[in-house]
């Protein structure tokens, strides 16, 4: 695996292959952020499409300041971002694969149902999480991002990411509180 930013420096004097492989090294983890921000595969997919056409046109605007991973995920949430403003909606949800996927359980049809349950729960309270407090929190416990690279990511403060990542945090506690009860039966059965 070449690293990211020699494959960037090779894909701006014209080699395809190394742009080809840069989208190789980094479609599943913005594909992931895609799907929770947008809460579709196909809106997902389509703004993947315009992420590396943007990235590809812009090769020669990174001035490497940010890790090149950083540098795609803030086109990846900005062209999210201007996709869901341009929808006039502010949905997110969790990647149903990721949480409580009932058909990898070895569990009776009972726990499925719960954990069908827990994962509506879950984007239900996503729902309550502005479209930026989305991104923070998606980059943060999704994409492993440390503050500082979120921060970078977004143009904004290591204070404010802290701080909007917090209330996010807060509003999904309080959002999540009605299924506490449930999620400690399903760990204790």
């Amino acid at each position: 695996m070449a690293e990211l930013i020699d494959l960037v420096k090779r894909a701006r004097k014209g080699d395809r292959h190394a742009f080809r492989e840069l989208v190789e090294e980094t479609r599943k983890g913005l594909f992931h952020l895609l799907v929770r921000m947008l809460e579709s595969h196909q809106d997902a997919e389509d703004v993947l499409q315009e992420v590396y056409i943007k990235v590809y046109r812009n090769l020669d605007t990174f001035r490497g300041e940010a890790s090149v991973k950083s540098w795609m995920y803030r086109i990846g949430v900005n062209t999210a971002l201007d996709r869901k403003r341009g929808q006039g909606a502010e949905v997110i949800s969790l990647d149903q694969s990721s949480f409580f996927e009932p058909e990898s359980m070895d569990v009776g049809p009972e726990r499925h149902l719960s954990a069908r349950e827990i994962r509506e729960q879950i984007q239900q309270a996503m729902h309550a999480l502005t479209p930026l407090e989305r991104a923070i929190f998606t980059l943060r416990h999704d994409a492993l991002l440390k503050l500082r690279e979120i921060a970078s990511t977004l143009e904004i403060d290591v204070g404010s990411v802290k701080s909007i990542l917090f209330r996010a945090v807060r509003k999904l506690r309080k959002e999540l509180g009605p299924i506490q009860n449930l999620i400690e039966r399903e760990t204790t059965i």
